[in-house]
Order: structure tokens, then sequence, then C-alpha cells
């Protein structure tokens, strides 16, 4: 609670003080503090942001479908969706590029690569998630619609093409 007060000059200071290793780890607990105690505030916060900067990070935007409902969920988790996929393409060419630069097998351009990989992997779950999410609306917010049922199917097949072991695509299958 102390790290999700109102004041966010408050809370920059706090992450000021934490170490730059611990500082990410640190700044996504005060933004799940914050959702969580001052739901309405982060929600305007992500809005103006989304509006200021449309095609930045998609953290805000998967951030506002999460605190939206129906319709309106669904259409914040495409918009994080697609620029998902812009990022996962950057990365996907950024490996490319380093496997053909370093072709002699480097041992510091190999760890390099191997790091642009897990960021790879990582988007290919926030990807799946998203997708799980939305069938997860399509099965609730939105079941009553006539393309329900359609949405869901396709949900789930693109949730596991994106990330095959993710336990939230086999959970999103048994509900």
């Amino acid at each position: 609670p102390a790290l999700a007060s109102s004041d966010p000059a408050q809370a920059a200071a706090l992450l000021g003080k934490v170490n730059e290793v611990n500082r990410p780890s640190a700044a996504r607990l005060i933004m799940m503090q914050w959702l969580q105690t001052n739901p309405e505030a982060a929600k305007a916060t992500f809005l103006k942001s989304a509006k200021m900067e449309p095609h930045g990070q998609p953290i805000k935007f998967l951030s506002l479908a999460q605190l939206s409902q129906g319709k309106e969920a669904v259409h914040y988790f495409r918009l994080a969706l697609e620029l998902l996929q812009r990022d996962r393409s950057k990365l996907q060419n950024e490996s490319k590029e380093l496997e053909l630069k370093f072709a002699h097998n480097n041992n510091d351009e190999e760890e390099e690569r191997k790091n642009v990989d897990d960021e790879v992997r990582n988007i290919d779950l926030l990807i799946s998630n998203a997708f799980c999410s939305i069938v997860e609306v399509f099965m609730t917010d939105l079941c009553d619609e006539p393309e329900a049922e359609e949405e869901c199917e396709m949900g789930v097949k693109k949730a596991l093409l994106a990330s095959p072991n993710n336990p939230q695509v086999y959970a999103s299958i048994v509900e």
C-alpha cells in the first residue's frame, strides 16, 4: 500500500532508491498495487498515455483491457496484440541479423542472440495470454454475441500458435 500511494512523486522517489537491477520488478509492483487500490485513476492515466503515444508500449493497452469490460476490453486487447506482434517482428529480425553477423559463434554475441530469443518467447507468452483473455471475455461478458463461439475457437487456436506450452491456453479450453 505504501508503494501505491496516490502521490506519483512519492512512488518515483521510492523507485529511485531501488537498485537498477531490481527497478523493473519494483515498478511492476508499484503498478500492480496502484491498479488494485485506485483502478479509476489507473485507467485514466493509461487512457491519457494511450492518447499521447498510441503506437508505444503494448502494456498500457493490456492494462486498459484488464480495467475494462466487454467490447471495450476486447478492443484494448486487440490494440495490444497489434503492438506485441510489431515488437515480435522487430525482435525476430534482430535475431536473424545477429545470427548472420555472428556466424562464427562468438560466446558474447551468442549470449546477445539468446537474450533476443528470450524476449521473443516472452512476447509470445504475452500474445498467447492476450488471446486467452479475449476468449474469457467472450465466454463471460460477450457470451450472447453471435460471434462468441467463433471468437473463442479462433482465440484458443491463436493462443496455442503463439505459445503451445502456455498453461493458460489449456485452462481456457477447460472453462
